[in-house]
């Protein structure tokens, strides 16, 4: 009989009844009563967005009842229609109720759906307004105005303890007024720390509240800064992962989300709050800004905005476990790392990562090579390549087969591609000597191309990452050589921001707009240079352990990103695919057949699609990557 004292470890607690309030994630105990089994404290839920009910007036710059829930909520004022709607959610749909008073636009909202308070804003002959508005679940009167008649005003709280700050009387004039109101009228208190307009805010009572990032002055200055209030004065706390304007927020200043909003570009980024800090969560997904939002941080809805016309849409966030701030609850299915006792097999095992591999999915109708790829494993586009001649052929893959689908107006090679099969996009590329740098840039909406705003620089062998409504496009060919190169797409235009640290072409990129990754490339050999890109700037970090050009890949963000096949010195392709966590390029499972020039897509490190390249002399070949949530070994004795 095998003995265990010599194994070194933490105790596993044994408890009658389950785990709650102490406990923490990561935490194993035995469960003695009942059934008897061992148990797991898992890592928090996983959140998730879902399309809900759609407004009957799209609008921006609407204001909500802060303190409604996601099935009894109320939405009204904005820009769009008259400006004076007022509608109620019961959780699917929207239904038109009494107008306001008073028609404005940028108006802010608290209360609940049966006792609302809507306050400020700009009125449709323009200006700012300082009126206050009460909502008894049927009609609207006039209360006392606010002292300082404000748009882009922000608030929380109830009907008759309410609480408005932020705000702006126009041009370069930003506010950090703040006022209570006690059901009758209006008090200034103490000031914001930083004066702002369109804020994010937070807060369902008037002394638990928070401001989250905004615009300081006219132009694109926009903040991370967030304050809370306590009832008397705010203080600074931690900021948000990426500036914020015009976003949307629901639940209270220790437990909410924040999300939408403009950076400037539209974003679907959510934030959630813990009271300490921010975390990323699942985006939005439809990226806009000048958005509503009510609930709580678990239970939440994003309301209308601009994205950039004026949006109806409506979306229900959800969490599938836990909120940020509720006591870790007890799980008994498989988390990496539980230990368990299988009462069946009498015997203990252990869960622990998956390990990913390459398996062969559905070939192309047409093999090719140099074209672009968008998407993720089950929904991917391959657009345009070529065989020998320049194509324009486009094909769809639905996780299992190729089809194809519209062809873009105008056919090329060496393109790129960003977004999903319902909303891409394709800049630059070759159509063919003597159009070897090409500006071009097209639409695509799920069944055509529309050609859009061109590329500032033309440009071919490029690179990308982001959505329709917030992408970048950086690296290249130019006439003079290799490019850095680096452009922003806002949803209608490009602007030329901060350039690549090292000019090259042929490199896998991806990611978001405001966290990307570029690895690899070519200059006069190929490259195993880095560099990752946080909204701003460009920096080199960790090489990859094996320089090649013309490869595929994806990224889901800067931390989180493969890159497999490619031509390696002094000229041959390889097999190799490299893991990226944010530190360091881990080797891991190769692909079956070693290709260049092909195309990647995927949502993540752990979810990848490869498709195309060159063979010689061009392959139809895909092969889908997938690792595994988490193996399970059986301990033995031995």
């Amino acid at each position: 009989m095998t003995a265990f004292k010599t194994i070194k470890g933490v105790p596993v607690k044994t408890i009658s009844g389950d785990r709650a309030g102490a406990s923490f994630e990561g935490q194993l105990y035995y469960d003695s009563d009942g059934v008897g089994i061992f148990k797991f404290v898992g890592a928090l839920g996983a959140g998730t967005w879902a399309s809900g009910g759609a407004l009957n007036t799209a609008r921006n710059g609407l204001g909500a009842a802060q303190a409604g829930t996601q099935t009894a909520s109320l939405a009204f004022g904005g820009e769009g229609g008259s400006k004076n709607e007022s509608e109620e959610y019961n959780g699917t749909s929207w239904t038109e109720g009494n107008n306001l008073n008073t028609a404005r636009a940028s108006i802010a909202g608290a209360g609940t759906q049966t006792a609302g308070l809507g306050f400020g804003g700009s009125p449709a002959s323009g200006g700012t307004t300082g009126v206050t508005e009460e909502y008894n679940g049927t009609s609207w009167s006039e209360q006392n105005d606010l002292n300082s008649a404000r748009y882009g005003i922000k608030g929380g709280g109830i009907q008759t303890a309410a609480l408005a700050f932020a705000g702006t009387t126009g041009g370069s004039n930003r506010l950090a007024v703040t006022e209570k109101y006690d059901g009758t009228s209006w008090t200034e208190v103490n000031d914001l720390n930083t004066a702002r307009t369109d804020p994010g805010n937070l807060g369902t009572l008037q002394t638990n509240s928070l401001c989250a990032g905004g615009n300081t002055s006219p132009g694109a200055n926009y903040i991370s800064s967030v304050e809370t209030f306590d009832g008397t004065s705010w203080t600074e706390v931690a900021n948000t992962n990426v500036n914020k304007h015009g976003a949307g927020g629901a639940g209270t200043s220790t437990d909410g989300i924040i999300f939408g909003g403009n950076i400037p570009g539209l974003q679907a980024v959510t934030e959630a709050w813990n009271g300490t800090s921010w975390t990323e969560v699942a985006d939005l997904a439809t990226a806009r800004t000048a958005l509503a939002g009510a609930g709580t941080g678990s239970s939440a809805l994003a309301i209308g905005g601009a994205q950039p016309a004026n949006s109806s849409l409506t979306e229900e966030w959800s969490f599938s476990g836990i909120s940020p701030t509720s006591p870790v609850a007890d799980y008994t299915e498989a988390k990496v790392g539980q230990l368990y006792f299988n009462s069946t097999s009498k015997t203990f095992k252990v869960t622990y990562a998956g390990v990913g591999a390459w398996a062969s999915g559905g070939n192309l109708n047409t093999a090719r090579m140099a074209g672009a790829g968008l998407g993720i494993q089950t929904a991917s586009l391959f657009v345009a390549g070529e065989t020998g001649s320049i194509l324009g052929i486009v094909e769809n893959y639905n996780g299992t087969s190729w089809t194809e689908v519209a062809d873009i107006n105008t056919a090329r090679k060496a393109n790129t591609a960003l977004g999903t099969t319902s909303a891409g996009l394709t800049a630059g590329g070759t159509i063919g000597p003597p159009g070897r740098y090409q500006t071009l840039n097209e639409i695509w909406n799920g069944s055509g191309w529309t050609e859009a705003g061109d590329l500032n620089t033309g440009r071919n062998s490029l690179s990308s990452a982001g959505t329709t409504t917030a992408g970048l496009v950086f690296s290249g060919v130019v006439s003079a050589g290799e490019s850095a190169t680096n452009e922003s797409w806002n949803g209608s235009a490009w602007t030329e921001v901060a350039d690549l640290n090292t000019a090259r072409n042929n490199g896998t990129g991806g990611g978001i707009s405001t966290s990307a990754i570029l690895a690899g490339g070519l200059t006069t050999t190929p490259l195993a240079i880095t560099e990752t890109w946080n909204g701003s700037s460009w920096t080199e970090v960790s090489d990859l352990n094996s320089a090649r050009s013309q490869t595929g890949g994806t990224a889901q963000n800067n931390t989180n990103a493969i890159v497999f096949g490619g031509r390696t010195p002094p000229g041959g392709d390889t097999v190799n695919t490299e893991s990226w966590d944010g530190s360091s390029w881990t080797e891991i499972a190769n692909l079956a057949t070693a290709r260049d020039q092909f195309q990647g897509s995927g949502a993540s490190n752990s979810s990848a699609l490869a498709f195309g390249g060159s063979t010689p002399p061009y392959t139809n070949a895909t092969e889908e990557w997938t690792v595994p949530e988490f193996a399970i070994k059986t301990l033995t004795t031995s």
